[in-house]
């Protein structure tokens, strides 16, 4: 359905227009325990063409940095690794230590981030970027 009215990024192209349909269809969606957030972000690059869809794919991969999430089933191990991946693809990506701890703490299901907050004598947060980072 998105694919059927795509916005290709032209002067002819209503912005508003697109995001209006856009949601009217991503509402017609209900997935159990999926936020509605979650589909749209899923489904919007479908509505894209042309342009439109070369300036989304030429956004900057700290942006997936910055949005990092745990994977459902995965260890903290697992996600530990993906982020410092994250990390090693975009080495210019400028983000400071406090904000990668930031990230991949608030990134982190509930129940790892108290085992971190445990392993760390008390909330990881209060620590310096420096100590939260070693840890």
């Amino acid at each position: 359905m998105v694919q059927s009215n795509q916005f290709g990024g032209m002067s002819k192209d209503d912005p508003n227009a697109h995001i209006a349909y856009f949601l009217e269809v991503c509402n017609l969606y209900k997935i159990n325990g999926v936020s509605e957030d979650a589909v749209r972000l899923r489904v919007f690059p479908f509505s894209l063409r042309d342009r439109a869809k070369e300036w989304l794919n030429s956004l900057s991969p700290g942006n997936e940095i910055t949005s990092f999430t745990q994977y459902d089933q995965e260890s903290l191990y697992e996600a530990w690794e993906r982020f410092k991946e994250m990390l090693r693809k975009c080495p210019h990506h400028g983000i400071p230590i406090w904000l990668q701890v930031s990230t991949f703490y608030n990134g982190l299901v509930s129940n790892y981030r108290a085992m971190i907050d445990a392993a760390a004598g008390g909330c990881l947060m209060g620590k310096t970027p420096e100590e939260a980072h070693e840890l």
